[in-house]
């Protein structure tokens, strides 16, 4: 897998091939679904795959196509969107 990484001042650097076994599942899925910030109406917030899940003390959002888990590292960010993102349908 290739990942550019863009340095501070906003270049691109030389792409990094990094070997698959030292990624998650979980980041893999961001990259081959391109997991990025949202620039237009859609995002992770107004998705069909998303799920709020109640906590104790505060709600988690996670998204149905990567799966659940108890950990924070896997809540997606309403701002965000990836190429899955399908409009939620109306209740």
């Amino acid at each position: 897998m290739t990942i550019t990484q863009i340095n501070l001042f906003s270049e691109k650097d030389d792409p990094v091939i990094m070997p698959d076994h030292h990624l998650s599942l979980y980041q893999k899925f961001k990259i081959r679904n391109r997991y990025r910030k949202r620039t237009g109406k859609n995002n992770c917030g107004n998705c069909g795959n998303g799920e709020l899940l109640e906590g104790n003390t505060k709600n988690y959002r996670k998204c149905k196509r990567i799966g659940f888990s108890s950990s924070t590292a896997t809540d997606v960010s309403r701002n965000y969107v990836c190429d899955l993102h399908k409009p939620q349908e109306p209740k």
